[in-house]
Parts: structure tokens; sequence; C-alpha cells
């Protein structure tokens, strides 16, 4: 008997919770979402964790819950294939480690100006993103860095007015790049920038007037690389800059250019380098051209 009893009192229970759910108005009001709803937010570090909507545009909150959102956490969109077109609000400052990764119907995104930090590769393999413009102030975190790898449909870059430096292992492996702006602004080629790229804009690039100092590896093994022109402007050279690029086959050294301190071998491993020029008034760099077949250098008065 009293287990007919328990057995009667529990599927009252569930009774109850079917209307509950199933039939507006039953024992509530009919609940409702807002689009804030849909993100994933941690306030106590103002940071966006995930998100379960299934809009294919997204325009995240500045805001959410009347906090301000800072920062797009590690892999918060990773994955998603519902997403084609996303804008990401003023005052957001960092974007996390592969935030953007793997969204594979990705086509475009918009970032702010207020953003500082973007993390290792925060749009991996977002294979249908076609173009992007880079925040004056972006740089890559700490350990960060190849934001690109695997878009193989991302032709057109453009780094915004302002910027002063391309950063560093920004566009390492990037694969697609036909089209790259860069402002008068940009002073400076961060470390491991261009590394490993197979991007067609790189086997014959100029480096734009302006430019004094390429970071350590900036150029380097990429394969397809044929000639590379320096401006006058260039005063520094970093670590094997351009070692490995197996197709270069020659390049001139602007007059002033030096190396940093922690480098030279800048043409380690371009076996195809067979002559180097410099136009620079001194011969202290025989160490820059380790590993070249023979080099050439001319001295200017």
């Amino acid at each position: 008997m009293r287990k007919k009893i328990q057995f009667r009192a529990i599927a009252v229970i569930i009774v109850a919770i079917a209307c509950y759910v199933l039939i507006p108005g039953t024992f509530a009001q009919d609940i409702t979402f807002t689009s804030e709803d849909y993100f994933i937010f941690n306030p106590s570090t103002q940071t966006i964790t995930g998100y379960i909507g299934s809009d294919s545009n997204v325009s995240i909150p500045n805001r959410i819950s009347g906090v301000d959102v800072r920062s797009i956490g590690a892999s918060a969109f990773s994955g998603n294939r519902n997403i084609t077109n996303v804008v990401v609000p003023e005052g957001v400052e960092s974007i996390r480690n592969w935030a953007f990764s793997n969204c594979t119907n990705l086509e475009s995104i918009t970032l702010p100006d207020s953003l500082v930090l973007i993390g290792d590769r925060a749009f991996a393999n977002c294979v249908s993103l076609t173009s992007i413009t880079i925040p004056r102030n972006a740089t890559a975190t700490m350990g960060g860095g190849v934001w690109f790898a695997g878009c193989t449909a991302l032709t057109h870059v453009a780094i915004a007015d302002g910027a002063t430096a391309i950063p560093r292992h920004a566009f390492r492996h990037a694969p697609a790049i036909e089209q790259l702006i860069i402002p008068d602004s940009v002073t400076a080629i961060g470390e491991f920038a261009f590394s490993h790229s197979t991007s067609p804009i790189l086997q014959n690039f100029i480096v734009p007037d302006g430019v004094e100092s390429i970071g350590d590896q900036a150029f380097a093994n990429i394969t397809h690389l044929e000639s590379i022109g320096l401006p006058d402007s260039l005063r520094l050279i970093g670590n094997r800059t351009f070692a490995n690029s197996t197709s270069l086959t020659s390049i001139t050294i602007p007059r002033n250019a030096t190396t940093t301190l922690s480098g030279g071998a800048w043409f380690d491993g371009c076996t195809a380098l067979t002559c180097g020029n410099s136009r620079r008034s001194n011969s202290d760099t025989p160490s820059c051209f380790y590993a070249c077949t023979s080099y050439r250098t001319t001295y200017n008065p």
C-alpha cells in the first residue's frame, strides 16, 4: 500500500512539472530570453567564456548584466559552425587563445580599436574567412601569434592606420594572403611575423619605406620567397631573419642596416642565395652572411 502511495505522489509531481514547462501561464509567465542570455559571462573577469546561441550574425554586447565586457575568453566560440559574421564591440581589449578557431563558416569579423591583445591561433582554421582588419594597437600575447594558420580563404588583410608595428607571429603559417595593406606609420616588423607563411604575396615582397627594424626570423622558412626589397630606412635586422628561405636568390642590404645584439646569420640555410649585396660603408657584418654560398659587398663613401 505504501509503495502505491509513493508511486502516485511521484506521478503527481511529474505531471506538475510537465504543466509548468509545457503549458504557458499555468504556474508562471512565459519565459523570455534576451540576446545577453546566450553568452556565458564571468563578471569578475569581465570575460565571455562561451556562446550557446544559434544565430549566424552575432553582435557581441559591450555590457552584460550591467558589467562591461573586456575580453573574449579562450576557445569561447571555437568550433561554432553557425556563425558567419561577428562584430566585437568597442571596449573589448583582448581575444584569447583559440577564441574563434575552427569556426568554419565564419566569413567576416569586425575588431574594435580598443583591442590590444590577440591570443595564439585566435582565428586558426576559419576556412571561410576572406578578409580582416587588424586594429592599430593589437599585438600578440606572450607565446601567442599564428593568428591565421589554416585560414585558406583569407586573401585580404589590412593593418589599421596609426599602427606602428606588424605584430610578432601575426602572419606565421598564414597560407593565402594576396593583398596586405600596411600603413605608412609602421616602423617595425615583429619577430616571426611572416615565418613559415605560404601566402602568394611573399613570393616577391617589398618592405615599405619607413620600416626601421625587422625582428628575429621574421621572414624565415618562407620557401617560395624569391626576392625581398628592403628600404633605406632600415636600421636593425634580427637573428636569422631570412633563414631557410631556400628560393631567395639575391638581396640588397641598406647602407645603415646592422644586426641586433642577438642577431646575425641572416641567411642561414638560404641555399639559393649566391650573391648578397650590401650598401654598407663598412665590413663588420660577416656573420650576417653565415651559410651563404658566396656574397659580394659593395662599399659606399
